[in-house]
C-alpha cells in the first residue's frame, strides 16, 4: 500500500503483527504532525491509529510473494 488515508468508513485502526518470518526492513509508516514514525514487521508489535482517515500511512517495502503477513486487524467508526 502506498502512502495514504483510510476512507472515511475507516476512521481508527489497530494493527497487532503475528509472525517473525518477515524481513527486518518492513513495516509501516506513518506521518503526524510533521513526524515519521515506523513500525517493523515483528510479532507483537502493534500500530494503532486514531482518525486513520486524516492520518498519512503506508508500507515500508513491499512483502515478498512467497511470504504471508499475519495480522490482526481490527477497525471501527
Amino acid at each position: 500500500n502506498a502512502w495514504h488515508k483510510d476512507g472515511d468508513n475507516v476512521r481508527n485502526v489497530v494493527i497487532v503483527y503475528l509472525d517473525d518470518n518477515m524481513p527486518a526492513r518492513l513495516g509501516t509508516q506513518y506521518e503526524e504532525d510533521g513526524n515519521v514514525y515506523s513500525v517493523s514487521y515483528k510479532r507483537n508489535n502493534a500500530l494503532m491509529l486514531l482518525n486513520s482517515n486524516q492520518i498519512e500511512h503506508g508500507m515500508i517495502g513491499s512483502v515478498p510473494d512467497n511470504i504471508i503477513r499475519k495480522t490482526l486487524y481490527l477497525s471501527w467508526i
